[in-house]
């Protein structure tokens, strides 16, 4: 598996980590994650952009790669805001060789976006780059990687890296030096000199995208057009058969693009069930237990095609649907109930230490919970006890390990959007008595 620097570095910035950085700056969790969700792709922006400046800046980003890593940094980072400041005040000293004299600029911007005070930004900020240099320090040690090797690692996630900055942030990356960034020369051990171009990624990305997507767009559009013809044809044959002796309406039908927020279908294929008679405890076959790994070194051991696989998959390589906001849901195959009420039965409660550990390993992954039922009883029972179930399951998370700002909504929407819309046979109805979960935010 190829190493993601940025999902690396986010692994030690644990909820325990921010909460203890939102007591000692007197900040909010949220505005702390937020501060954060900046500051991570900036820090990793700066020593991108000082690694490829030459090969003094590739050279020095490799020796403060590895004296963090010697020095044990991350081993204490779980103290950093406990032991009287010994360690921020190494963090500050970073700041200043990785973004010079636009230190200041980039805490300033962030500090804005996130609604905090800049001193806490320049804290918080003391802690990022360290631990990013750390976390560099040791794929260096462990892989053998040279000054040239880290630099070429540096600069092939450059692009993935600059893509996570928020929104409101987007001018940081020509601040810290990514909008643009002359060739450089990059010396290896042995001596020898490369060119690494690296001129105006972000429109060479582009060019390049844009290039290789012509290729096959035009058939593409070819392919569409015909489509739409025979369409057209066809309507208009169904119109004139109408005005004979047809009904003489227009069925065609309107599709809103913009979608509820609602877990309307959660998967193409229905997993296989089996359902006991007695218990009413459902059993998905959902392929072998296989044990995970998470950033920070939690290891757990879930279904290979279950909710933990599919949450994972997406979270490192999903894409949000801002669009379709019926896409991101995932079924929570294991969390289910007993008649009636919000007491768990089955395997539930492993399920949902499993989630709660994926989102301390992702702290900045955020997500919604929605509750449904089957069609049996009345709507307004069954709304009421599918709330009560999503409350449930979010406090559960949050006492597990979740921070608060991570479950933005917990909803109940009783029978609404079953994902078996027959609802007519015990395993029909047992599919739709479930909790999902949506990625709102990764």
């Amino acid at each position: 598996m190829s190493f993601n620097i940025l999902d690396a570095v986010k692994g030690h910035l644990t909820p325990d980590l921010i909460s203890k950085a939102s007591s000692f700056l007197g900040e909010s969790d949220s505005a702390v994650g937020k501060a954060f969700s900046g500051i991570l792709p900036s820090v990793l922006g700066g020593l991108i952009s000082k690694s490829t400046s030459g090969t003094e800046g590739a050279d020095e980003v490799f020796s403060l790669a590895k004296e963090s890593h010697s020095n044990g940094f991350l081993g204490g980072l779980g103290n950093i805001f406990t032991d009287g400041g010994s360690l921020l005040s190494k963090g500050t000293g970073l700041l200043k060789n990785i973004f010079g004299n636009k230190a200041d600029g980039v805490m300033e911007a962030i500090a804005g976006f996130a609604g905090i005070k800049k001193s806490s930004v320049s804290s918080l900020m003391s802690v990022a780059a360290p631990a990013a240099l750390s976390t560099l320090g040791k794929h260096a040690n462990d892989t053998g990687l040279s000054a040239g090797g880290l630099m070429s690692l540096l600069n092939s996630q450059k692009s993935s890296i600059m893509s996570m900055l928020p929104g409101g942030l987007s001018s940081l990356a020509g601040m810290i030096g990514l909008g643009k960034i002359s060739d450089t020369v990059a010396s290896f051990s042995n001596g020898a000199k490369k060119t690494v171009s690296a001129t105006n990624d972000y429109a060479e990305d582009s060019t390049r995208k844009a290039g290789s997507g012509l290729k096959w767009l035009l058939p593409l559009l070819l392919i569409a057009g015909a489509v739409f013809t025979i369409w057209y044809l066809w309507k208009g044959c169904n119109k004139n058969d109408a005005a004979v002796g047809g009904t003489g309406v227009d069925t065609t039908v309107v599709v809103n693009p913009v979608t509820p927020d609602v877990n309307t279908n959660t998967t193409t294929v229905l997993p296989a069930i089996y359902v006991d008679s007695v218990s009413g405890l459902i059993n998905y076959d959902l392929g072998k237990d296989t044990e995970f790994s998470l950033p920070d070194g939690v290891k757990f051991t879930a279904a290979e095609n279950g909710f933990e696989s599919l949450l994972l998959n997406f979270i490192k390589t999903g894409s949000i649907d801002t669009v379709n906001k019926s896409a991101n849901w995932f079924n929570m195959f294991d969390v289910q109930f007993k008649s009636g009420g919000n007491a768990y039965t089955g395997k539930a409660e492993a399920q949902l230490k499993n989630c709660a550990a994926i989102l301390r390993a992702y702290p900045y992954v955020k997500i919604k919970l929605g509750g449904y039922t089957d069609n049996t009883g009345s709507a307004d029972a069954n709304i009421k006890i599918s709330q009560q179930r999503s409350d449930k399951v979010k406090a559960d998370l949050i006492k597990m390990g979740a921070t608060v700002g991570q479950i933005e909504e917990s909803v109940g929407y009783g029978p609404q959007f079953p994902v078996c819309e027959a609802n007519d046979t015990k395993e029909c109805q047992a599919r739709n008595r479930r909790v999902a979960c949506k990625v709102a935010v990764k």
